[in-house]
């Protein structure tokens, strides 16, 4: 797998030489201040180079075609504000405006093109009561095998230690709910015989503060040979880390991440577990829980020492994934 260079707000592959933008010609309409009436979000030009392209600006209108509120202008490409249509460089405009992590207030998911083989990469944008404020500058990732049930997350550091899985572009979804989006993914991934392969797929999300998490996939994922990507086998829980599980058998106080994971789960196949405690069908015997002594454990959101420490000092409600050998850890969204 080649590489990731980093040039300037960018992340691309070195074999690629496409400079990565993204422009105007777009219209979403929401409701950006939950006062029952849609504002609409578009853009204007402000210069144009001959035989080049054009800068442009987000603009926002009120419902009688006011403008509310207009973003500075920028030709400064490291500027979060920046936006350019430029001949041959793949233009793309904003995708996605809804509250993505529950907080109550909408964010305008800006996509920035890159190569097929390369992490999407989204502006974020928070609408506060003057106008957008930039957020962040993510991608939304998943590491390291794809399952069924599996949860993304918002990254950008460290993203040479994925194994590319990612969600490359939204819209919202038809189902009705305000979170689910529709989303296009795809993976760069090494088959068996070690050769680098594209996966792509299309998977209904429920959009959270993590990241998402995949609700049912919608089409494949396939290789680009029409095989099906095998998914990885393992299973998902919910853990609600309560005073029991700090506890072994004999009384005795647990000190690592480890082994309060595995009492979690020796209580629960006890009967003695949390109320909010889910089933899984991997654990169930003393012997099946050695894997809890050994795998690989993987935190999400926080750093590893920060998620042990937590769970050592406090009762968090634990989302949980056993996959190939490793366990997936993040708070659960419904804490």
């Amino acid at each position: 797998m080649s590489p990731l260079l980093k040039i300037g707000r960018y992340i691309v592959f070195p074999i690629m030489t496409q400079m990565l933008v993204f422009g105007g010609g777009f219209s979403i309409d929401v409701d950006l201040d939950s006062d029952g009436k849609r504002e609409n979000i578009s853009s204007e030009v402000f210069k144009t180079v001959e035989d080049y392209g054009s800068y442009s600006r987000l603009v926002v209108k009120d419902e009688s075609g006011r403008v509310i509120w207009k973003a500075p202008r920028t030709e400064d490409i490291d500027n979060p504000f920046f936006m350019g249509d430029f001949e041959g460089d793949g233009a793309n405009t904003p995708e996605l405006a809804m509250d993505i992590d529950h907080d109550g207030k909408v964010e305008l998911l800006v996509s920035i093109p890159a190569c097929d083989i390369s992490p999407r990469l989204y502006d974020i944008f928070e609408w506060r009561t003057n106008g957008f404020v930039p957020s962040s500058q993510d991608s939304i990732l998943f590491s390291p095998a794809l399952s069924a049930s599996t949860r993304f997350e918002w990254r950008r550091d460290d993203i040479e230690g994925y194994r590319f899985f990612w969600v490359d572009s939204m819209k919202k979804s038809s189902t009705g709910s305000k979170y689910e989006v529709e989303a296009s993914i795809i993976g760069f991934v090494d088959d068996k015989d070690g050769v680098s392969s594209i996966v792509k797929g299309t998977a209904l999300i429920y959009m959270n503060r993590n990241g998402g998490e995949v609700k049912r996939w919608i089409s494949g994922p396939l290789f680009g040979d029409g095989r099906p990507y095998p998914f990885a086998k393992g299973c998902s829980y919910r853990a609600k880390i309560g005073i029991s599980d700090h506890f072994n058998s004999s009384g005795r106080r647990l000190k690592s991440l480890r082994a309060i994971l595995r009492q979690d789960r020796a209580n629960y196949h006890a009967g003695r577990g949390d109320a909010r405690d889910t089933p899984e069908s991997c654990f169930g015997t003393r012997s099946s829980r050695n894997s809890f002594d050994t795998a690989e454990i993987v935190a999400y959101g926080k750093k590893l020492e920060d998620m042990e420490k937590m769970v050592q000092e406090d009762n968090p409600l634990l989302d949980i994934t056993y996959e190939n050998g490793r366990f997936h850890i993040s708070i659960s969204d419904s804490e």
